[in-house]
């Protein structure tokens, strides 16, 4: 049993900006995140729910980069704890946040955010020493965001800047500053000049990141996903193990019409540098990137026999890394029309020409990206009805066989004035033929791949969920709110081998050519090749889970809320590598999992 005290500030600041401020907030009438298998190299991000950070947020997003990523702010600590037993806490506690939004006449908008984030630690039992001790795993954090834009001219052209910083309180002897950053600094400026009353635009952008760390932490950085300086063919990049710092840049320029009776298109360019680095308080997938795209789009929008409206739109898209490497290139056609009863029907095909990707191997030598193509479509009822229904599906094919199937969509209904229910399935059974294992060996592989061995198999995998919302309003001013999502997914790893030769997609199967692969009593793999043996994991999954958010939800004065909040979370691993189906769904309800209980009361003071 736990409770805790916080305080909410709202107040305007003038007829144009309001102030919001929160003290050690709790956020636990918040539905839980979506459960998920993640076989890349890279985070997964979930959309922001708390409220907040959703009000006004509009404020703070820039074109281009991803800045500022509100869910940095009271994520999941970093460190780690061994023990026993350990009791971690799964996000680090905001102690106070404050933000000023608004626009003023003049045309400026501002959005500006502050927060604090408590020092966390956990806390281990060592039952062989009958000691309890604790471990900090989240340093005192400082966040800061501003952003403004403003509005000129007669056509209405904008202009804006953004600037994020975070501090942590870190000592170099502190264990969390070989993984962490001491201070990053991000931002840039952008514009987006309007002409012919905005038939034409020209928008650019020019940022820039700055990460200042230990050793340990920088030469972490630039071995992670986001940059692998340690790739051995390509020299526009080098790993230092002496650098405390980082700086990188990146731009874009793009030059589009956006009005016209029929025809619409466009050009752009942009770049992120290989130091580019976002991850302390935004969103960086992968930096080293020069990627030019083009589009042309015809549109009617008069009605005609058939259609209401209707769009066509061919692009392309190509990418190249700093070395001057193409990574990727893809050609896509899409086609958009509104029917007379408002049904909405699209179709994308798209097609990929190959390229030698460079982060496929994940910090190891260039890998063949093969070519392929994807298909998908979808069809989707009047947006207005009281009854709304869509349905989507994929299928894609690469030229080594792999290929994938998916199929989505939803249903959702209001009943009278009282009722609102929404069901969202989704279904995938995918073959991926070069899924990536790990690197088998750090040393003893062939020439061709630097003498390392990057280790590949096939994968059969398939998902399946169940997204379930329910709304029922016994009176205006109290509802019930309901999510429950049922999740199932399964993959099943075989033909491991490792890469032949860099620039390929040629595989050595392991258990061929004078190769021997063999199951342990733990259940890894031992292979042999020669007078080498080596590990290498059977990550076969079977995944249940269970998650669901069940909010009573009284609003006794204006302003005044009573929560009483019940989430489950339930998961488990059973039958790894089988199939799932349907039924598979119903076996989530009886794995194991927590449960959490709240009530909670927030009571507006009107301060005149």
């Amino acid at each position: 049993f736990q409770y805790r005290f916080g305080s909410d500030l709202k107040m305007g600041l003038g007829p144009n900006l309001t102030l919001d401020a929160t003290f050690n907030p709790d956020f636990g009438q918040v539905e839980a995140d979506p459960a998920e298998v993640n076989l890349s190299a890279y985070e997964t991000f979930y959309d922001e729910r708390r409220p907040f950070f959703t009000e006004g947020n509009h404020l703070f997003s820039a074109p281009g980069p991803s800045y500022f990523y509100s869910r940095r702010i009271g994520a999941s600590p970093h460190g780690g704890a061994s023990g026993d037993f350990v009791d971690y806490s799964t996000n680090t506690s905001i102690l106070n946040a404050s933000k000023v939004t608004g626009r003023l006449s003049s045309g400026l908008s501002i959005g500006a955010l502050g927060a604090v984030t408590e020092r966390e630690f956990a806390k281990s039992i060592d039952t062989s020493l009958n000691s309890e001790f604790k471990t900090e795993i989240e340093p005192l954090t400082f966040w800061g965001v501003t952003r403004l834009q403003q509005e000129f001219g007669k056509e209405q052209s904008t202009a804006g800047i953004t600037l994020t910083g975070v501090k942590r309180d870190l000592n170099d002897s502190d264990s969390m500053s070989s993984f962490m950053h001491n201070q990053a600094v991000t931002g840039g400026g952008d514009w987006n000049l309007r002409f012919n009353g905005g038939k034409y635009l020209l928008t650019s952008y020019l940022g820039f990141s700055h990460v200042v760390g230990t050793e340990a932490a920088i030469l972490r950085t630039q071995q992670s996903s986001a940059h692998y300086f340690q790739r051995p063919d390509q020299n526009h990049v080098k790993v230092d193990s002496n650098r405390t710092s980082l700086t990188g840049v990146t731009s874009s320029i793009q030059f589009r019409k956006a009005n016209g009776k029929h025809w619409l298109g466009g050009l752009q360019l942009y770049s992120e540098s290989p130091d580019f680095e976002l991850n302390d308080a935004g969103i960086l997938g992968s930096a080293d990137d020069v990627n030019g795209y083009g589009w042309i789009t015809f549109r009617e929008n008069n009605p005609g026999k058939i259609f209401r409206n209707y769009v066509i739109e061919i692009s392309g898209n190509s990418a190249w890394n700093y070395g001057g490497t193409r990574t990727f290139s893809e050609t896509s056609i899409f086609a958009q029309a509104t029917w007379h009863n408002y049904m909405n029907t699209w179709v994308n095909f798209n097609t990929q020409l190959g390229g030698l990707n460079d982060d496929r191997t994940r910090g190891g030598p260039l890998m063949k990206f093969e070519k392929g193509w994807d298909a998908n479509a979808g069809i989707g009822s009047n947006f207005a009805a009281n009854t709304r229904a869509n349905i989507n599906g994929t299928y894609a094919r690469d030229e080594l066989g792999g290929w994938l199937f998916f199929l989505g969509g939803s249903v959702s209904t209001r009943v009278g004035t009282r009722w609102e229910f929404s069901v969202g399935p989704r279904h995938s059974h995918e073959k991926q033929v070069r899924q990536y294992v790990g690197l088998s060996d750090q040393s003893g592989g062939p020439a061709a791949t630097y003498g390392k061995r990057y280790a590949f198999s096939k994968i059969e995998a398939t998902a399946l969920r169940l997204q379930l919302r329910m709304n029922y309003f016994f009176t205006p001013d109290l509802s019930l709110e309901v999510y429950a999502e049922p999740f199932s997914a399964s993959g099943r790893y075989y033909d491991h081998g490792e890469l032949r030769a860099a620039g390929t997609t040629d595989i050595k199967v392991y258990g061929t050519e004078g190769t021997t692969i063999a199951r342990d009593t733990t259940g890894a793999l031992i292979v042999t090749d020669g007078a080498q043996s080596f590990k290498i994991l059977d990550d076969d999954y079977g995944v249940r889970s269970f998650r669901s958010n069940f909010v009573l939800k009284w609003t006794f004065n204006p302003g005044s809320t009573l929560y009483l909040v019940w989430q489950r979370n339930l998961g488990e691993n059973r039958e790894p590598g089988r199939n799932v189906n349907f039924g598979s769904l119903f076996d989530t309800f009886g794995a194991d999992g927590s449960d959490f209980l709240a009530l909670k009361l927030a009571y507006w003071i009107p301060v005149s």
